[in-house]
């Protein structure tokens, strides 16, 4: 058996373990919460009921690009509750970075953990009665949180940590995550996409706040059987998610909405020890590359891309951030950059603001 496969069964298997990383900690034990009273902005109620929500799009049209007039009150209902959270949260964190030595700036580093404490102990969020959908907004939730007490704790190292509620919520969120998509690994399941890579990122990244080496490992075959759906053309300068392509008009925005996760995957794993083969390194560089152009000259990949695209939001382009801070002279990457004066950051999804972990992009140093 060839030792790469060999290792894809090996970690594949490996996951289901629950081994921790102690050198990632970032202290001996779980802090004590911050007192309730330290947040001056009430915990919004944690939602705790069914996660039946209904996709935006009109289902009958495969390509799913077409917006439905409207969802059902519940619907919407579920979904401005969780993403008022985790809004919240984000929102939080990134004030306080920036306003560190300040007295609101303290309140809302309490109000990260306050918040986070009253929806851990709810266990918020964790329910089995589920739609498509919720299952989705569960693990973007979940990539939200997570990402952003990354950045915490890679900014404030033994100064932040977890209450022990905190931490067995988070993972709780991560394995219901992993029931939920795990089983779209098989070969036969053909509308593997963006869901995967936010999946997969969004358990990547709780294992490096829990300290879960398992978490890690299980990641790993969804980010190589991304970079396996790459399929190349132009030569090789390019290459496009077929998944994303279908998405007719949308292509460009789902393409770029795909990214965001596999880059900032690619990353975290090389930090925690996955060596990318050269083919998945090269398959990530034609998937950016196909991705600039499809903004900057779609004349270049109208070979793929045929029909008009909708403008690609400045924030689903955070991608730039941590891919331009490991490749500072991809040229096509920096024209995109340079393009939109590098306002790119702050995307909520991926933990709001990226450059407290990543630095000046054009400086190249993390």
């Amino acid at each position: 058996m060839p030792m790469r496969r060999l290792f894809i069964l090996l970690v594949t298997s490996m996951a289901v373990g629950c081994t921790h990383v102690v050198a990632d900690s970032p202290g001996s034990s779980a802090h004590r919460p911050a007192n309730a009273s330290e947040c001056p902005k009430a915990v919004p109620e944690p939602f705790t009921g069914p996660l039946i929500v209904e996709s935006k799009y009109v289902q009958e049209d495969q390509s799913k690009s077409t917006l439905k007039a409207r969802r059902s009150e519940q619907s919407e209902e579920v979904q401005r509750r969780i993403e008022g959270f985790t809004k919240g949260i984000v929102r939080f964190a990134d004030f306080y970075l920036n306003n560190v030595q300040s007295r609101k700036g303290l309140a809302a580093r309490a109000c990260v953990s306050v918040w986070l404490e009253a929806w851990a102990e709810a266990d918020a969020l964790t329910t089995d009665e589920t739609s498509k959908t919720g299952v989705a907004v569960r693990k973007w939730a979940l990539a939200s949180l997570s990402a952003t007490l990354w950045k915490l704790k890679h900014v404030e190292g033994v100064r932040w940590s977890l209450s022990e509620a905190q931490s067995l919520w988070l993972e709780h969120l991560a394995d219901k995550v992993i029931a939920d998509y795990g089983n779209r690994l098989d070969p036969e399941f053909s509308y593997f996409n963006n869901h995967d890579y936010w999946a997969a990122w969004s358990v990547a990244v709780t294992g490096v706040v829990v300290n879960r080496q398992d978490y890690l490992r299980w990641s790993i075959p969804f980010y190589q059987r991304a970079m396996g759906q790459v399929t190349t053309f132009a030569g090789g300068r390019y290459g496009y998610l077929p998944n994303e392509l279908a998405r007719k008009n949308l292509a460009a925005n789902y393409t770029h909405y795909a990214l965001v996760p596999l880059v900032l995957l690619s990353d975290i794993l090389r930090k925690h020890g996955y060596v990318p083969s050269p083919e998945e390194d090269r398959k990530l560089d034609q998937l950016v590359s196909f991705s600039v152009q499809i903004i900057l000259q779609p004349r270049s990949v109208r070979e793929v891309v045929t029909g008009p695209q909708k403008d690609v939001p400045n924030y689903k382009l955070a991608w730039l951030i941590p891919y331009l801070n490991r490749y500072p002279d991809h040229a096509l990457a920096m024209a995109l950059f340079a393009r939109h004066n590098g306002n790119v950051d702050g995307y909520s999804q991926a933990g709001g603001k990226l450059r407290p972990v990543y630095g000046d992009v054009t400086s190249g140093s993390y």
